[in-house]
């Protein structure tokens, strides 16, 4: 079982490695498309190179959710430690998402605990690029399985400041009980999210779980129930 194991990360390592390169061109050229750098373009064309320009994102992050499940099942996931300033990474991402969150009609809101000092630092040691991943995954996640409402960020310390602790709240699906226990194992998504969302792996949380635990932090969920929205909530080791 275990050489077959190998094999399929092995073949999906390769696969994978294979159909990102030429889906990035696709992303690529589209968006060259729809700013206008071949020409202007009539709106029903503009209209569906926007879609190939969607669909094909979708493409990529599943293909780089496969590439990390493979690296992470083979011991091969690279990491580069190094002091992380979680705040101004919070305040980049918050920035960049925000256009998604109000291009599908939600309101969007991100909030520093500046503490009572008003400068409150927020340094962790850890990957950058990898805990960009993770905190991006989960602001993705809401956009998409929020049909309406408000979304809503957090980055503040523990009452002893030896944790710094990113929340993230939407008003979208929610999730059950048996929903909250399965969504970070692989291939798990929320019951109901065919529904809302029909692309997806369901490795995005699982490969968040795994790179925060290479952290040494943790990273759950809660719910009041289906329909009653969805927090997430990561939390890191604070060097100051």
């Amino acid at each position: 079982m275990k050489v077959l194991d190998k094999k399929k990360s092995e073949f999906l390592s390769i696969a994978s490695h294979h159909l990102r390169d030429p889906l990035t061109a696709i992303k690529g050229y589209a968006s060259m498309l729809s700013e206008g750098s071949f020409g202007d373009l009539s709106r029903p064309v503009l209209e569906a190179i926007e879609k190939i320009f969607v669909s094909s994102g979708h493409l990529v992050t599943m293909i780089s959710d496969f590439m990390d499940i493979s690296r992470i099942e083979s011991g091969d996931m690279n990491y580069n430690f190094k002091d992380v300033d979680m705040k101004k990474l919070f305040l980049i991402l918050a920035d960049e998402m925000k256009q998604s969150a109000e291009h599908s009609h939600l309101v969007f809101t991100a909030t520093v605990d500046e503490g009572p000092s008003e400068d409150e630092e927020y340094v962790t040691v850890g990957d950058e690029g990898k805990l960009r991943q993770v905190v991006s995954n989960l602001i993705d996640n809401s956009i998409k399985y929020t049909p309406h409402g408000e979304i809503s960020m957090l980055l503040y310390k523990s009452p002893d400041k030896k944790k710094i602790i990113f929340s993230l709240s939407d008003t979208g699906i929610g999730m059950s009980e048996l929903t909250k226990e399965k969504i970070f194992k692989k291939f798990s998504r929320a019951e109901g999210v065919s529904k809302v969302y029909t692309e997806g792996t369901g490795l995005g949380l699982y490969v968040a779980k795994e790179i925060v635990k290479k952290h040494e932090g943790r990273i759950w969920a809660e719910s009041k129930g289906e329909g009653h929205g969805s927090s997430f909530y990561v939390e890191l080791e604070a060097k100051r």
